[in-house]
Formats: structure tokens, C-alpha cells, sequence
């Protein structure tokens, strides 16, 4: 007996159904019983973040889930239950599209910053290197970004005072912030990014801060409207917020 051709596209259909609840099931279970779940856009500021709670929140019965993605996918993540919050920053251009979502699937956002980008520099550009003026080759940087970045697919960035109009080029795409960083680190790539929250002394920024003509990227956090977090979370979000405030330029 074999099936046939409907049957097979039944039992095609039908298996990625059942993985797909497995996969969900998975995730909603700890072996140590508390599970946190929390998503975000990727960042090395965040990432840092969460290692400094971490550092004075963790629990032994309690297992954390960081997943990093781009905004889009954590609204699908948070609506479905897969995580509690996510963090998210929204392009003036995804807006409309946000407050949509918000509705059509009772979801919460909170706007934690308003803020610009920045294209971070590539190892070499030390600080006698800016002193002295920045390459030639600043308005066409050549940069390593993640997958479907809305960074790189933003036209039009400008530097403060609209001294320079950038025409940034791909050279890697990847979808893990520890090649991006290590890219940066060895070799002739710059990125571009959400600004800086950290505090730098004049001179000594990792980048230029970078403003767009439609307006400002809000970041901000998203949860579930009638299902509360779980007092950890919602003690992320509180160290999360107060670390802005207490970085922010």
C-alpha cells in the first residue's frame, strides 16, 4: 500500500504541524521548573545587559531563553506565547505596520528611547586615526550586517549636521552578532547599528552617530495585553529601562 498524491501532501503538511507543536511544547518546559523567555533584536549592549542582571538575578530553579531575531519575527514569537517580552526597535517606516499588529493581536509596546543609528568603525580607524580625519572611503563603507537588517536597507543616512551622506555597501551578511563583532575586530568591515547607550568622552565614540530624514528607531519592549510576566521579567524590563537612563548619551 503506498499513498497517494493527496495523502502524501496531507502527511507532508500534517508532519511539519505536529513538529512544530513538539518544537513549541519544547519550548515552554524547563528541567529546572521556572522558565524565563525573552527576545530581542541582536545587540552587544543588550547581550552585556542581560549578562549584568544575570550576574544578580540568576536562580538554580530557574532556566533563562534569550533568542535574538529581528522584529518582525519576535511580534510572531510573543503573540504565539514563545516569549514573554521582547525588545524591539521600529523603524519610522514600520510604524503603521506595528500599530496593526498591536491591535490585530492584542500585543503591548512600551517605548523605552527614541534614538538614531550609528556606523561603528572598522578595527583601524584608532583614535589618532580620527583625530587626524576620518578615510576616504567613510561615505562608502564597506559593512558586515545580519540577515535581512533594516539598517542596510534603509536609504539616505546622514551624519550629525548633515556633513556626510553615506552610501554603505554589503560585504557579509550573518545572523550571529559574535561574527559581526569578531569581522569588526580583524578586519576592514564597519557596521551599522542602533546608537550607542554607553557613555563615551568627546573624541572617543566606537562610531559616528548617524540621523535619518523620516525620523528616530523607537526601541522599546513588547508583551501580551491580559497575560502578565512572571516577576523576573518584569524585573529585566525595570533593569533594562533604568540602564538606558543611566547610559544614554
Amino acid at each position: 500500500m503506498v499513498l497517494t498524491a493527496e495523502g502524501r501532501r496531507f502527511y507532508e503538511k500534517a508532519n511539519v504541524i505536529l513538529n512544530g507543536l513538539e518544537e513549541l511544547e519544547g519550548e515552554m518546559k524547563s528541567p529546572q521548573g521556572k522558565l524565563v523567555s525573552i527576545s530581542a533584536n541582536p545587540s552587544s549592549w543588550f547581550a552585556n545587559c542581560f549578562s549584568e542582571f544575570y550576574r544578580d538575578h540568576g536562580q538554580a530553579d530557574t532556566e533563562f531563553r534569550i533568542w535574538m531575531d529581528n522584529t518582525p519575527n519576535i511580534l510572531h514569537r510573543v503573540r504565539e506565547g514563545r516569549d514573554e517580552t521582547g525588545f524591539i526597535g521600529v523603524f519610522p517606516d514600520q510604524l503603521e505596520q506595528l500599530h496593526y499588529d498591536l491591535k490585530r493581536y492584542q500585543l503591548g509596546f512600551v517605548c523605552l528611547r527614541k534614538m538614531d543609528a550609528m556606523l561603528f568603525f572598522r578595527s583601524e580607524w584608532n583614535l589618532a586615526g580620527r583625530a587626524a580625519g576620518l578615510p576616504a572611503d567613510t561615505r562608502k563603507p564597506r559593512c558586515v550586517q545580519m540577515v535581512n537588517d533594516p539598517y542596510i536597507r534603509y536609504k539616505g543616512w546622514r551624519t550629525e549636521g548633515e556633513r556626510l551622506a553615506l552610501e554603505p555597501r554589503v560585504a557579509v551578511t550573518t545572523n550571529s552578532d559574535y561574527v559581526i563583532n569578531l569581522l569588526l575586530e580583524k578586519n576592514h568591515l564597519a557596521n551599522i547599528s542602533c546608537e550607542t547607550y554607553l557613555r563615551y568622552e568627546p573624541g572617543k565614540s566606537p562610531g559616528i552617530r548617524l540621523k535619518h530624514g523620516e525620523g528616530k528607531i523607537l526601541y522599546g519592549v513588547i508583551t501580551r495585553n491580559g497575560n502578565p510576566v512572571s516577576q523576573l521579567a518584569r524585573e529585566f524590563i525595570d533593569f533594562v529601562r533604568e540602564r538606558i537612563n543611566v547610559t544614554a548619551n
